[in-house]
């Protein structure tokens, strides 16, 4: 996946099931397209029809709502929508190896911190004073 302004360029390994779909959906996106020799820039992920980048993003998060809202999860609750599929993965990866540094590098994030937040781990405890100190 490409980066951007507050995430590195990443990759993530596809299982069978997950090439599979995206080999079908390569296949109608071709399809569809008028002239054959512009599917190689068309975003399969997204949408076939070009448009910037924000708004491309914008159609990604109101499918995954929609996804979200057929599956049953109460989209209703402020904890439920589509980034927690990111940090679902981000969770996965921390849990998988232990390492906070995995976790964001498959999410692409530059600070472990921010990580920390994504995924819901709380590294930092208040110690007496008030301050926060590293954690457990």
């Amino acid at each position: 996946m490409h980066g951007a302004t507050k995430v590195d360029a990443r990759w993530c390994p596809l299982d069978d099931w997950s090439l599979n779909v995206l080999a079908h959906r390569a296949k109608f996106v071709s399809a569809r397209r008028l002239r054959p020799e512009l599917a190689p820039q068309t975003r399969l992920a997204v949408s076939d029809k070009p448009a910037p980048d924000h708004v491309l993003q914008s159609r990604v998060c109101v499918a995954l709502r929609n996804l979200l809202t057929w599956i049953g999860l109460p989209v209703e609750e402020e904890d439920v929508k589509p980034a927690s599929i990111t940090a679902w993965a981000g969770v996965q990866e921390f849990e998988r190896t232990g390492r906070i540094e995995d976790a964001a590098r498959l999410l692409g994030l530059r600070s472990l911190d921010s990580t920390a937040s994504v995924i819901g781990h709380t590294w930092r405890t208040a110690a007496p004073n008030g301050q926060e100190e590293p954690g457990a």
